[in-house]
């Protein structure tokens, strides 16, 4: 059957198809934009925003070992406030532990991810760590 572009965004472009000859089932796949096509240009953007946001809040880090990183992720009590809060001043942050079927965890109530994709400079990270550690040390949470 082969593979048709379906659109495409500021991230790149949406194919549907089928990766083998049998195509059993056809799959929607994003081709993404990377740096330039350049994974090493990449990994060392990441590999930057996720040091300066390490720099500016460590003691607040959930400290993994990755050679490339996606998001830098964060320890917050009272984490659904602070994404509210980011998200009034424009910065969306995912969150990749949500509460199912009303069972909780450490996890789900208080880990956030800061994306440090290329899709962003060390510009934005400077912007992001202040307000964070703004609204964490407004709150008294540690």
């Amino acid at each position: 059957k082969g593979i048709t572009e379906i659109g495409s965004g500021v991230y790149g472009k949406v194919f549907l198809g089928c990766l083998d000859k049998l195509c059993k089932k056809e799959i929607a796949l994003k081709k993404g934009k990377c740096v330039a096509g350049d994974l090493e240009k990449e990994y060392k953007i990441r590999r930057k925003n996720y040091n300066h946001l390490y720099f500016l809040m460590n003691e607040r880090a959930i400290k993994i070992k990755t050679r490339y990183p996606s998001f830098f992720l964060l320890f917050a009590e009272r984490r659904d406030e602070l994404r509210e809060y980011l998200f009034s001043k424009n910065i969306f942050c995912p969150v990749h532990w949500p509460k199912f079927n009303n069972i909780t965890n450490k996890i789900s109530d208080t880990f956030l991810s800061i994306p440090v994709d290329s899709r962003y400079e060390l510009a934005d990270m400077k912007k992001i760590a202040p307000y964070v550690n703004k609204f964490l040390e407004s709150k008294k949470y540690y």
